[in-house]
């Protein structure tokens, strides 16, 4: 057996509360930002402690939002295992490569998968009829140290426009699975 480790990462990006999960599903909070439910899963072999890179959470500005550009300026775990760290968060606008982009074994994420990634904080998401249909893909990258099965239930996405302020708790599920079984 190697020394590499199988870390497992399950997305569930979706309304917790409904249970709905279909893709296109919006989990619409408070602000002008939504967060768009997906269902997807990845695996990907990993030494322990070395993080990664966790895709499919998308968020949008909500149609009524208007002209006003939504600047995001922290993304971090809300309720998560304690074991899970969040080393990281980039975004990846409404003019990344499309496609299914779940996990990768590295942080940052490559360009490959996500285009130029971005900072969270000071972004700008664009209020265009493209954002709004696309989304901007928040890559989140996470690191579990331990063996065993962890997740991240939320994230705190904290923004604003204009003057305003929010803080919004967005229902998601990241599930890692560290596993010395796996070579």
């Amino acid at each position: 057996m190697s020394g590499r480790t199988l870390i497992a990462v399950a997305v569930a990006a979706g309304a917790v509360a409904s249970c709905g999960g279909d893709t296109g599903d919006v989990v619409a909070p408070d602000g002008p930002l939504e967060a768009a439910a997906t269902a997807f899963t990845a695996s990907t072999a990993l030494v322990p402690g070395r993080p990664v890179s966790a895709g499919l959470f998308v968020v949008r500005p909500s149609d009524d939002t208007g002209d006003a550009p939504i600047v995001l300026e922290r993304v971090r775990r809300a309720s998560a295992s304690p074991e899970v760290r969040l080393v990281g968060a980039v975004v990846a606008g409404p003019d990344r490569p499309m496609g299914a982009f779940t996990a990768e074994r590295r942080w940052p994420p490559s360009v490959r998968f996500t285009g130029v990634a971005a900072p969270v904080k000071g972004y700008a998401i664009p209020t265009t009829e493209r954002a709004r249909r696309t989304g901007t893909l928040v890559v989140l990258g996470l690191q579990a140290e331990d063996l065993g099965r962890f997740e991240v239930r939320e994230v705190r996405v904290d923004y604003r426009r204009g003057d305003e302020r929010f803080s919004e708790r967005m229902p998601m599920r990241f599930s890692l699975q560290v596993d010395r079984r796996y070579p």
